[in-house]
């Protein structure tokens, strides 16, 4: 081991020095330095090891947590999109006296007056595959994905 003072205060530093090189031409001698560290081969592999380790448990972690969050935001969305289709319907309905028998006919129906601002898609799908049906005399519109949400509900399912 070696001292150095410096202007704070006294620093060990863990290392000697081996062969010293002369510089060509300068006269100037540069130590070669050689790190002095008995009994503690392998120190920074159990380091590396240790932050693997850490590292692999906190994704193994934040993955599910994230697709969880994905699919929350999805299935926010697909109410969302479906409260405007009832809100449409409702208003069609009101207006025409009739249900619509499309969905393209809530775009714009045959007068001309708009329902909806536009055909939404599907989040789950991705597509504008919405599926309309009549059920107790009430016209609905409903996902045409066949996958279960977090609580285990059918999206079709979703109204």
């Amino acid at each position: 081991m070696m001292c150095v003072q410096g202007p704070m205060a006294q620093v060990w530093i863990p290392f000697r020095f081996v062969n010293s090189e002369r510089r060509p031409g300068t006269g100037v001698t540069t130590p070669r330095v050689i790190l002095n560290t008995p009994g503690r081969r392998g120190g920074l592999l159990v380091v590396l090891v240790i932050s693997l380790v850490v590292t692999t448990i906190t994704l193994g972690t934040a993955v599910p947590a994230a697709r969880n969050y994905v699919r929350q935001e999805k299935e926010a969305e697909l109410r969302f999109v479906l409260g405007e289709f009832r809100r449409a319907i409702r208003k069609f309905q009101e207006t025409n006296g009739r249900a619509p028998e499309t969905i393209s006919e809530l775009r714009r129906d045959g007068n001309g007056v708009p329902f909806l601002r536009r055909v939404y898609t599907d989040p789950f799908t991705g597509k504008e595959d919405w599926v309309m049906e009549v059920l107790d005399g009430k016209t609905w519109v409903r996902s045409a994905c066949e996958e279960k949400s977090l609580a285990g509900v059918p999206y079709r399912d979703f109204r």
